[in-house]
């Protein structure tokens, strides 16, 4: 567990990072603010198989002693909005920066998922031909920070070797495995949330938002011009100061 300040909001990571790469947004936050790492990744448990998302959220109820704001980029959005469904009496607030919950575009939005599911092709595609180097470096040019040849190799390995991890996540965040988009579950989250995105993100993260924002009661979005989808890394002043 990482702790900054007074450690009052609970941080959730995006995929293929750790808890470390959020230091600057946390030293921001007024109040302080703790982080964990996901299976697989930072030095968080392996993961075992079954749920990968249930077995983030239960690590990260683990990581609360108390009712307070949580945080989550990314996957760990998905984590962070799963959380707030299944223990409300845990989750007093939400910020949620570019959840990619596709199931609510399966659900509500079937254009933009085909839309996504056009753009997500080529990720599969070289994942089904085994090449986790080729599935890595189209992942995080879709969505990732950095250009991929410029990495270290030893970067790279790494990365390429948690592409089951991607493949993991696959049942939270496209199947619902945690019925977050159930009918009627959003819309008696009693608490506020916060939707941050760049301006230059994924159209699919714009779509989610919408979702979001027509099934959630208290929600408020905002929009970080010219930040692309790692705004937390990229902007964390700007991402801190929205975080509720």
């Amino acid at each position: 567990m990482r702790i900054w300040g007074g450690g009052g909001t609970l941080l959730i990571h995006c995929a293929l990072a750790h808890s470390g790469v959020l230091g600057a947004m946390a030293e921001a936050m007024p109040g302080g603010a703790r982080a964990f790492d996901l299976p697989g990744h930072g030095k968080g448990p392996a993961w075992a198989g079954g749920d990968y998302q249930g077995q983030c959220v239960d690590l990260a109820v683990a990581a609360m002693d108390r009712p307070g704001p949580v945080f989550g980029h990314s996957f760990g959005g998905t984590v962070a909005l799963r959380l707030a469904v299944e223990r409300p009496d845990l989750v007093t607030a939400l910020t949620l920066v570019e959840p990619v919950f596709f199931a609510a575009l399966r659900l509500h939005d079937r254009e933009a998922y085909a839309a996504h599911g056009l753009a997500f092709a080529p990720v599969l595609a070289a994942h089904e031909a085994g090449d986790a180097h080729e599935m890595a470096r189209r992942f995080t040019g879709m969505w990732g920070g950095a250009p991929w040849d410029p990495l270290p190799q030893r970067f790279r390995d790494t990365i390429a070797a948690q592409m089951p991890l991607i493949i993991a996540q696959g049942a939270g965040i496209d199947d619902d495995t945690g019925d977050v988009f159930a009918p009627g579950r959003l819309e008696s989250l009693d608490i506020p949330v916060s939707l941050v995105r760049g301006s230059k993100t994924q159209p699919s993260v714009v779509a989610i938002h919408k979702v979001l924002r027509r099934l959630l009661p208290d929600v408020q979005e905002h929009v970080i011009q010219g930040a692309r989808h790692m705004s937390p890394i990229t902007h964390p002043r700007e991402v801190a100061a929205l975080t509720r």
